[in-house]
């Protein structure tokens, strides 16, 4: 394990040590609470999650943070860095993609420290069959990051929220709904533990970065989408919250911030009050975001960028939108073009993210990039269609029979496990669409500083040649 994270033993904490861990795997992989975050070049990204989890810790517990992969930690190191630091509470992620090394991660776990206070987290607990895997270790499942409960379980290990799970009914068919109450006044994450050098999003421009979250989940019901699960509902914070975060973070000299929502700006009356709070405070940041592209006025986009964006992240998903409509995405070409070009007059890039598979042609790679192309979209993120734990898709695709419940391994990069045929096209459309000599030339010119040329030099690196 890296020096920076097998250090001395510090003494006792009052309230004891919490490790948030992002356990060992073959891959980049971030394993969320909502989805599962794949690194397709050099950049690994933030562990979101934790951080807003991190703000319900006590003050006099401290916080530690390990993510396998950044610290080249395995299992026996993470067992030693347990009993040797004396952690008397642990936070652990799980996927969907690795399912069965993870469990028998937590497995071991628990067979070491049969009294260590556990909780486990991950795309994987929107579906009960998975939930039932893991209580019998007695862990606590954490279903929703804005729950004030949170707090009290982090004091001493109690709740009764459903939103953090700790047994279920004898016969229950489905998980519990859970309720959060918006808006959240979330206390201030623990930020500094979480800062990495190593850990990014694949559009900062500096290294001192970080992503801050102003809501959780989506108030949007595209079906393949797990952001839209009902398990999940839509919560926001009070934006003097996110305001306080900011400030925070201003004095930690972190320069690089990305909104890490599924939808930045939700609810609109709050997406203002942020963006005004940052210009009327001088908080102004380096930031990038996901944004709906549909029903964004040009005087919100025109605040954005004067508050320091300059990349925003929409879901195009297919080359015919008009498809999409079954899916519950309502969105025709002239409203992705219309905002593209607002983007652009205002000096802000903008990503299109793609999934291969919505239907069953084998020629869809091409069109589907050529139309990335035509969009004039500064970046393209290919992915493949999956059964997303949670999402209306896959419910419906299990009670017609094309999946069986508790089916798990999937990716969106089709490495592992694919439904899709001709899902080997996703890395046609990376080489096609970022292959043109005078796509690279115009990134060039539109480099500001060294950190940037040195991030975009190991992206090209890592997604158009090491991993073609």
């Amino acid at each position: 394990m890296k020096a920076q994270i097998d250090k001395p033993v510090p003494r006792n904490q009052p309230g004891g040590r919490i490790l948030f861990l992002n356990p060992p795997s073959d891959q980049k992989l971030y394993r969320g609470m909502v989805c599962n975050w794949l690194s397709k070049a050099k950049y690994v990204w933030k562990p979101f999650d934790f951080i807003l989890l991190s703000a319900w810790v006590p003050e006099d517990v401290e916080a530690i943070y390990i993510d396998s992969f950044i610290h080249q930690a395995s299992l026996t190191d993470i067992l030693e860095f347990i009993e040797r630091h004396r952690i008397t509470a642990l936070v652990m992620s799980m996927s969907s993609i690795v399912w069965r090394n993870d469990l028998a991660i937590l497995q071991n776990i628990r067979r070491r420290f049969p009294r260590l206070r556990i909780a486990v987290l991950g795309d994987i607990f929107q579906e009960i069959e998975f939930a039932r895997q893991v209580l019998p270790l007695e862990v606590t499942v954490i279903r929703h990051p804005f729950d004030p409960a949170l707090g009290e379980y982090f004091a001493d290990g109690r709740s009764e929220s459903l939103s953090l799970l700790q047994s279920l009914e004898e016969g229950a068919a489905e998980l519990p709904p859970i309720e959060i109450r918006s808006p959240v006044d979330l206390p201030l994450p623990r930020q500094q533990v979480f800062l990495n050098p190593h850990q990014r999003s694949p559009f900062d421009k500096y290294r001192a970065s970080t992503i801050v979250n102003t809501n959780w989940s989506c108030p949007f019901e595209c079906s393949y989408c797990s952001y839209s699960s009902p398990y999940l509902p839509f919560a926001y914070r009070n934006p003097e919250s996110v305001l306080r975060e900011l400030a925070s973070l201003k004095e930690l000299k972190v320069r690089e911030i990305f909104f890490g929502d599924a939808t930045f700006g939700m609810p609109q009356a709050s997406g203002w009050e942020i963006l005004q709070g940052i210009e009327e405070r001088g908080l102004k940041f380096s930031w990038h975001c996901y944004l709906r592209p549909k029903n964004v006025s040009d005087e919100f986009l025109a605040l954005m960028a004067r508050s320091g964006c300059h990349t925003v992240i929409i879901g195009v998903e297919s080359s015919h939108p008009e498809m999409l409509a079954r899916f519950n995405r309502r969105i025709n070409t002239l409203e992705i073009d219309g905002f593209v070009r607002s983007c652009h007059r205002l000096g802000m890039a903008v990503c299109g993210d793609f999934i291969l598979g919505l239907n069953d042609s084998p020629d869809d790679w091409k069109l589907l990039t050529d139309f990335a192309i035509g969009l004039k979209l500064d970046y393209a993120s290919f992915n493949i269609y999956i059964p997303m734990l949670g999402s209306r898709e896959r419910k419906q695709a299990i009670k017609e029979g094309r999946l069986e419940r508790g089916a798990w391994g999937y990716d969106t990069t089709g490495a592992r496990k694919s439904m899709v045929r001709h899902s080997e096209n996703r890395l046609r459309c990376v080489r096609r669409f970022f292959g043109r000599p005078g796509y690279w030339l115009k990134r060039l010119v539109k480099i500001r500083t060294f950190g940037e040329v040195v991030i975009k030099l190991e992206e090209f690196i890592h997604l158009y040649l090491i991993n073609r």
